[in-house]
């Protein structure tokens, strides 16, 4: 009976297509590619609380609850991006060393 990802001819890992590096591209590594979605995702959000932070093209209006609701609701959404990167590198890490620890 085979052994679900395990090659039989090799005895080896089968990697999955998200695991094998990129030839054409950097080779960041998983941690790299697992996150990068969610890096560009709190880019944007962060350059546009920074757009709205410094006011340009128009005035801070601090006393406008619309600009607040939406200061409010980027900076949450920015904090919560950057703590699900954290986390997604953290299980990555943890399951590494994991697997270290058993082999």
């Amino acid at each position: 009976m085979p052994i679900l990802g395990i090659n039989e001819a090799t005895g080896n890992w089968v990697a999955s297509d998200f695991e094998i590096p990129n030839s054409d591209k950097k080779n960041w590594g998983m941690m790299y590619r697992s996150t990068s979605s969610i890096s560009a995702r709190a880019k944007d959000l962060a350059d546009e609380l920074d757009k709205i932070l410094k006011g340009t093209g128009e005035e801070l209006e601090v006393d406008n609850p619309l600009v607040l609701a939406k200061i409010t609701a980027l900076s949450g959404n920015y904090n919560m991006a950057r703590q699900l990167q954290s986390n997604l590198m953290k299980s990555i890490k943890d399951t590494a060393q994991t697997a270290i620890r058993n082999i």
